[in-house]
């Protein structure tokens, strides 16, 4: 891991026990490049976010069919609807998954009939995942680890000072170069020396638009 990426705080989002989402939870806990895992149980129609201590937050929402259906979203009695379209409005779906746990049938088709009548997991969430009640698919898992471990956010200030050492060797460079040519080099490229811009007036401007693209490369990415 890159010593300017942000660890990634993960939050379980369920109604059902901690208990239940053990397995999941231990496995993360075990990533590098996750500093917490944290539960957030959902008993009314609201959710806090803004109690949680999070900085670089990726939301994993739990589903048990102990509970009887499979009953997300865009269904009678749905239990996520709302939750879903908070965390995925907030911080965008491409930091949300979708669990469900215990199902007899774990397979594709199962996955792609429950993503057809229940479209809003799409739309809201990442990706899907289902797990039988004896096999915890390990593949999957680690799915999910390649997943959360893309979502590492690059550290600005680390990073700013890597931009900044490496433009001040380029501008080291840049002036050797310039001082040693005689004119008669610049002749023969045919390039006039007054010509030439100044490192004093290239390295700035170098260095802001890096600067500029990078944070806003992060905004659209993190």
């Amino acid at each position: 891991m890159f010593p300017w990426r942000r660890k990634t705080d993960v939050v379980f989002l369920s109604r059902d026990d901690e208990s239940c989402y053990q397995w999941v939870s231990s496995f993360l806990k075990t990533l590098q490049s996750v500093r917490s895992v944290l539960p957030l149980y959902i008993s009314s129609n609201y959710l806090n976010l803004n109690d949680l201590e999070i900085r670089n937050p990726f939301f994993i929402l739990y589903h048990t069919k102990r509970r009887g259906r499979i009953n997300l979203t865009n269904v009678t009695d749905s239990l996520y609807d709302r939750e879903l379209a908070q965390v995925s409005n907030s911080y965008g779906r491409h930091r949300v998954i979708v669990v469900v746990d215990d199902l007899e049938d774990s397979s594709d088709e199962q996955k792609r009939r429950i993503l057809h009548t229940q479209p809003s997991l799409k739309l809201l969430a990442w990706d899907l995942f289902l797990f039988d009640p004896t096999e915890k698919d390990k593949s999957k898992l680690h799915q999910i680890q390649t997943i959360v471990e893309s979502k590492e956010n690059y550290f600005p200030g680390r990073m700013t000072v890597t931009v900044a050492v490496l433009l001040v060797c380029v501008s080291v460079m840049y002036k050797r170069i310039v001082s040693t040519w005689d004119h008669s080099t610049w002749f023969m490229f045919n390039i006039h020396y007054d010509d030439i811009v100044p490192p004093q007036r290239l390295i700035p401007g170098l260095f802001g638009s890096s600067l500029g693209s990078f944070f806003y490369t992060s905004r659209l990415f993190f």
